[in-house]
């Protein structure tokens, strides 16, 4: 129920947001650092083959497909005296930054793999842990129209985090591995603290429900929500969602190597431009962010998600049709402030078709939908590339979900904002 009368509108207090946003900083901070060094790890220590080091990076998308779901209903369900999302977000990222450390101090002494693999297999469930949860808590703290805005708030913490992971904490693990991972450890045990102490789930939360629930916890009863009749909109988004992470991904993934190997310049050159361009998304995409959230409160959402997919089928139409590399900064550029328009007001609209009681559970679910696709995207694009001998496929792949996503989305009839 809603704990705020009806006579007084609630108001959003985008300060705590920004506060909560400390651990969307300290878990892009944990990512950037473990996608960058985990292969170099397994590979100059352990020796393990370019397959296996994909499967060992692989472990924490398998892990969220369960976990991101999963635990955001069971936080639907929990009532503790620090509130039903804390106790996940401070376990998860304190779980999170010892395993994490103790990754770097096994693979320092040369302990068998083994104990660096159940260390990362502990480290990545513990992030996996914490990040339902923490979306769904700034949902209860933010009134429904204003909580595109505030998503906008916790991606540009997301950003930041990502950056500060690979130019700061990321240059210390290159020079000194063990440094590096206690560095960021530390960085993500002061970003929990910060949220605990900042935000007091029982005192801020405008939406809670009271208590635990008295029927016992389902799963299937729990994802049977997305079939409900009044939810086929729900799933139209959830789809888009998917194909549009597929449309970005697919780039994401295969876009350096294409420009390495395969665009006619020199190796080098070719992998310093990718990079650069991926950067240059990266970082229009995370200064677009507030703007983004507030033209969704403005546009109530779906226009501005609309503009954004077609906008990116644009983009990467251009990729396709105009094989001029020197141009490709300024889509990519364009391209980061479209995907913004997308994804910063497609999160906060799945959960708006929960209630109070289900926040979590409706966070999962945009989360099983992101998740599978980032699964399926590399490796349907790979086999694709595998097929047409070549990897320029990726950006008529691209073009596809992005299309695919819109028509989707166009098909969302209902707007819960409007309920």
């Amino acid at each position: 129920m809603e704990t705020n009368s009806a006579e007084i509108k609630p108001k959003a207090n985008f300060k705590k947001v920004f506060l909560l946003g400390m651990s969307s900083f300290s878990d892009q901070l944990f990512w950037g650092i473990y996608n960058t060094d985990i292969p170099i790890i397994v590979q100059t220590i352990y020796h393990l083959s370019n397959t296996l080091t994909g499967w060992v990076m692989n472990i924490d998308n398998i892990l969220g497909l369960v976990l991101l779901p999963l635990v955001g209903m069971l936080s639907d369900r929990t009532n503790t005296r620090i509130g039903k999302r804390m106790p996940y977000i401070l376990g998860g990222l304190l779980g999170g930054a010892f395993f994490f450390f103790l990754i770097a101090l096994f693979a320092h002494f040369e302990l068998p793999f083994m104990y660096v693999f159940f260390a990362i297999f502990f480290a990545v469930s513990a992030m996996s842990v914490q990040r339902s949860p923490t979306i769904a808590l700034m949902a209860d703290i933010t009134p429904k129209e204003d909580r595109a805005p505030a998503n906008s708030i916790m991606n540009l913490m997301t950003g930041i985090g990502g950056i500060f992971g690979i130019l700061v904490v990321g240059m210390i693990s290159s020079v000194n591995r063990l440094l590096g991972f206690f560095v960021a450890s530390i960085f993500i045990v002061i970003g929990a603290l910060v949220v605990f102490f900042s935000v007091n789930e029982k005192r801020d939360a405008i939406y809670r429900s009271e208590g635990e629930s008295e029927e016992p916890f389902s799963i299937f009863k729990s994802f049977g929500l997305l079939f409900k009749k009044e939810n086929v909109s729900l799933l139209f988004l959830l789809l888009s969602v998917a194909f549009g992470w597929i449309g970005v991904n697919t780039v994401e993934t295969f876009y350096t190597a294409f420009m390495s190997m395969e665009s006619g310049l020199s190796p080098t050159v070719g992998e310093q431009m990718a990079k650069l361009n991926l950067s240059i998304f990266f970082i229009t995409f995370i200064a677009f962010s507030i703007p983004a959230g507030f033209l969704g409160k403005k546009y109530r959402r779906k226009l501005p998600m609309l503009v954004g997919l077609l906008g990116l089928v644009f983009v990467f139409g251009v990729v396709v049709f105009v094989k001029n590399y020197s141009i490709h900064k300024y889509l990519f550029a364009l391209g980061g402030i479209l995907w913004d328009l997308f994804i910063v007001n497609a999160i906060p609209t799945v959960i708006d078709f929960g209630t109070p009681e289900t926040q979590g559970t409706y966070t999962g679910f945009y989360y099983l939908f992101s998740q599978t696709a980032n699964i399926v995207a590399p490796v349907l694009a790979g086999s694709f590339a595998d097929a047409f001998k070549t990897k320029f496929v990726i950006f008529p792949i691209s073009v596809i979900a992005f299309i695919v996503a819109f028509t989707s989305l166009a098909f969302m009839r209902r707007i819960p904002i409007k309920d």
